[in-house]
């Protein structure tokens, strides 16, 4: 079976060239290079890139880990990290939620 891509994902090839993913058509798809070329390729020839967390990302979690032990386990690290920012994304919900109220 091969992957499921959507418009906009990144995916690379065999060689490790990136594409951003437009579309498919039955075994087929079309994918766009960084200077706006499109390419086709074989589905079974692309898959999904290798991501690197965003800068942002990474310095959030620097900051929760500060405040924590070296020596959690990393299933304990896992779940500071998603407890973060769970609670990150509730306040932020909240707040536009009132400004969205106070109108």
């Amino acid at each position: 079976m091969t992957q499921q891509f959507k418009f906009g994902d990144r995916v690379q090839d065999s060689e490790g060239k990136q594409f951003i993913f437009l579309r498919s058509y039955l075994s087929c798809c079309t994918v766009a290079s960084s200077d706006g070329k499109t390419h086709d390729y074989l589905l079974d020839k692309i898959y999904p890139c290798a991501t690197e967390p965003h800068p942002d990302t990474a310095r959030l979690d620097w900051m929760i880990m500060r405040e924590h032990a070296d020596d959690l386990r990393a299933e304990d690290k896992v779940f500071v990290l998603q407890t973060y920012r769970e609670n990150i994304d509730i306040r932020i919900r909240l707040a536009i939620k009132l400004a969205a109220e106070a109108v």
